[in-house]
């Protein structure tokens, strides 16, 4: 997961891309019935609680961001409005640190599995 930066306020964020693997906030938010998955495939939509608790679902479809902030509010934004409002914030080394774990973990055997992370952290669609 990366962390990214709106004036001087970091924040948990990670691009919904339809099948991959989020990151454990988001999985705990899924199991407390605050955020949903529905459709199938790459069509896939997350259904958010808005943060009031009240209203309709906040949709995220496949390209936006999901977004938790310092309040631990967890909320959608389009893929402009993202790169418009956060700049990512240097976290190369983490990244770096999982991949190796992974690699160390899975061995050969692991290759396409490494693959897939290493493309998720780029922003890439998983195959």
């Amino acid at each position: 997961m990366t962390r990214y930066r709106k004036r001087g306020t970091e924040v948990d964020a990670f691009r919904w891309l339809g099948v991959h693997f989020p990151p454990v906030w988001f999985a705990e938010a899924v199991s407390l019935d605050k955020a949903r998955i529905r459709g199938e495939s790459d069509l896939r939509q997350v259904l958010l609680d808005p943060p009031s608790g009240k209203g309709n679902p906040l949709v995220a479809n496949v390209g936006d961001w999901i977004v938790r902030n310092g309040r631990g509010e967890v909320f959608p934004m389009t893929a402009e409005k993202f790169a418009e409002t956060y700049e990512a914030v240097d976290d190369r080394s983490g990244r770096e640190r999982i991949l190796a774990l992974l690699t160390d973990a899975f061995g050969d055997d692991g290759d396409f599995f490494v693959r897939d992370v290493r493309a998720a952290f780029d922003g890439e669609k998983i195959r």
